[in-house]
C-alpha cells in the first residue's frame, strides 16, 4: 500500500474491519498500523502536527470520560458497575454537551 497515494483511503478502513470482522487478531494489528501510518501521512499533507492531534484526542478523552465517572458516581456507582449501554449513554451525553457543532459524528474521542 502506498500511503502517499492512499493516505485516508477507505480501502485501509475496509480492511481493517475485514480483519476485525474475521477475528485475526494479528491481522487486526497490521491494519491498525495501516490506518496510523494513513492517518499520520493525512496530517501532514494537511499541514497538521500528528502528535499534537493525538495529544489533543487523548486530552479531550481524559476529559469525557471524567465527566462519565461523575455521572456514574452521582448514579450511585462506579463505571466498572455500569452497563455498556449506561456508560455509551453517558458518553453520548458528555459529547453533545461538548460538542454540539458535531451532533452527528459518532466517532469524535
Amino acid at each position: 500500500m502506498s500511503y502517499v497515494s492512499t493516505a485516508g483511503s477507505p480501502e485501509a478502513a475496509c480492511a481493517f474491519c475485514a480483519a476485525l470482522a474475521a477475528g485475526d487478531d494479528g491481522r487486526v494489528a497490521d491494519e491498525v498500523g495501516d490506518l496510523l501510518f494513513s492517518m499520520v501521512n493525512v496530517a501532514r499533507l494537511r499541514g497538521l502536527d500528528a502528535e499534537e492531534c493525538l495529544r489533543q484526542a487523548a486530552e479531550k478523552f481524559t476529559r469525557r470520560f471524567g465527566k462519565v465517572e461523575v455521572e456514574m458516581r452521582a448514579g450511585g456507582r462506579t463505571v466498572t458497575e455500569a452497563s455498556v449501554e449506561d456508560l455509551d449513554r453517558a458518553w453520548e451525553a458528555v459529547k453533545a454537551q461538548e460538542s454540539p457543532e458535531f451532533p452527528e459524528s459518532g466517532s469524535r474521542p
